[in-house]
């Protein structure tokens, strides 16, 4: 048997370079509420996932690429001059409300849109490539809560992203994890 490699001492501080900007011109995430990793069906929308390894890179993809370029480039998309950016307002009139407003209801509850106050609005967030996050963005601290993953593009459906029969797919994070 082999000999337990001695632990470390653990560093008590960590210094980084870099300082988060707070201000209400950026958008900043409010991750408080896990429900919005959620995997469920309704009707002809799924956010649930093939396995963990497909999970595991969709979320890496959405930590470590979708929120930061969306971060960084905040001011860009709030004044629509942002390039590969699909970051817009759902609005009410459109198809896509109806469906969004029903995954939001199974999620969060039929009152949920109640709670929406008049500075904010449901807002779909994405780069480059299928993946959409729908939130819930306040117009005037600019503050983004995640509502839900749209993992297939099909809340806003686009051929060129809705063509596999994702509703026989059935991972959920929160149910395996949680």
């Amino acid at each position: 048997m082999g000999k337990i490699p001695k632990r470390g001492k653990a560093r008590k501080n960590v210094i980084t370079d870099t300082t988060p900007d707070l201000s209400s011109e950026n958008f900043t995430f409010d991750f408080r509420d896990n429900r919005w990793l959620l995997g469920v069906k309704k009707g002809k929308f799924t956010n649930k996932l093939k396995d963990v390894e497909s999970y595991s890179k969709s979320i890496t993809l959405i930590m470590a690429k979708i929120i930061p370029e969306i971060q960084a480039k905040s001011k860009d998309i709030q004044q629509s001059m942002a390039s590969d950016f699909h970051c817009h307002p759902i609005e009410q009139g459109h198809r896509s409300y109806i469906t969004v407003l029903a995954v939001m209801r199974e999620i969060y509850g039929h009152s949920f849109e109640k709670t929406i106050q008049s500075n904010e609005q449901i807002y779909q967030i994405g780069v480059s490539g299928g993946i959409r996050i729908i939130t819930l963005r306040n117009k005037q601290t600019n503050i983004i809560r995640p509502l839900f993953i749209d993992y297939h593009h099909l809340a806003y459906p686009n051929p060129k992203y809705s063509h596999t029969d994702y509703i026989k797919q059935s991972f959920c994070p929160i149910a395996n994890y949680l």
